[in-house]
């Protein structure tokens, strides 16, 4: 019996030695990753979005030295909750930028450092509707050397990074014929303030326009 009984113990033993092997090599050593997720919403009406394209780009340390390029390392798109999760492998990356993109949606972009080389990140990313404002700008005759326009346009949500910010473009000179050109967020209204200045005379001039959402508004503006 107690041969018997050896025997078994020995058995059983290394059952359980192979289990704890298997289980260590396989499920039960869970790999750690580097967590993404959070919502795309349209920046407008807070509505979610599906089916955007979320693309995460890094700068890592490779060899030793510092590589300032951004890589591709993974992509995805969102849910019909305008959700999105991906998890990539612990690298020695120096900087990550998630890129949102979606047909009809000016992008957005966002860099920011790893909070460690194992961390989770939830980000929520805003996508403006497309719209566009194109002024067609002309100095009519008599024109003269030192004539002065400067165009500004207000009201655009700050939160749309690809949209032209709220600083004066100054044209000068009496041959001026070209076109004032603004990315604007579909949906909303914009003012367009304009300052001409003509023989030591200024004069202020203020136009709104609705920006149409996947539109080009056109305007003329002669002085």
């Amino acid at each position: 019996m107690t041969s018997l009984f050896k025997t078994k113990y020995k058995f059983f033993a290394i059952l359980i030695i192979v289990f704890l092997s298997l289980c260590y090599f396989s499920s039960c050593k869970k790999k750690k990753y580097n967590y993404f997720s959070g919502i795309v919403y349209n920046l407008s009406s807070n509505e979610n979005i599906q089916n955007a394209n979320v693309i995460i780009e890094a700068s890592r340390i490779v060899s030793g030295s510092m590589n300032n390029t951004f890589y591709k390392i993974a992509e995805t798109k969102t849910d019909t909750d305008g959700k999105y999760f991906i998890e990539i492998e612990p690298k020695l990356y120096i900087m990550f930028r998630i890129r949102i993109e979606k047909e009809g949606y000016h992008s957005y972009f966002a860099e920011f450092e790893p909070s460690g080389q194992i961390a989770e990140y939830n980000k929520n990313f805003p996508l403006a509707k497309e719209s566009f404002l194109k002024i067609k700008v002309k100095n009519n005759p008599p024109a003269y050397s030192d004539d002065l326009i400067k165009i500004k346009v207000e009201g655009i949500n700050k939160l749309c990074i690809e949209c032209c910010d709220d600083n004066f473009v100054l044209y000068e000179g009496k041959n001026i014929d070209t076109e004032f050109y603004c990315k604007t967020v579909g949906g909303d209204t914009v003012k367009v303030t304009y300052i001409t200045t003509i023989l030591g005379n200024t004069n202020f001039s203020i136009k709104e326009y609705y920006c149409t959402p996947g539109e080009t508004v056109e305007d003329n503006f002669y002085y």
